[in-house]
């Protein structure tokens, strides 16, 4: 059972590259050099290091998105903004 599926997704993954290379083959080729590209940085870096690299970034653009949402919905500035704003219009 379990080769029988590995066979059924492995000929599914082949038609739908397949498929993509015929339909769209620049992204295709963009694809392609991305996955050798990460397998390269895999290789000369520990790849534990890529995964918790990806996640930290994950993680700070949630944190960016989430605070730059809730200001806009309740309104609040930090203090760099204001103090920002106020230096621009003073007169030197």
């Amino acid at each position: 059972m379990r080769k029988m599926r590995r066979l059924i997704y492995l000929a599914a993954l082949g038609t739908i590259g397949t498929l993509v290379a015929l339909l769209l083959p620049l992204y295709a080729l963009l694809a392609l050099f991305g996955a050798l590209a990460l397998l390269t940085l895999a290789q000369q870096l520990n790849f534990y290091k890529i995964v918790m690299m990806f996640k930290r970034f994950i993680q700070k653009t949630q944190r960016l998105y989430f605070e730059n949402r809730l200001r806009l919905r309740t309104g609040l500035r930090n203090y760099r903004d204001a103090e920002l704003e106020n230096s621009s219009r003073r007169c030197r």
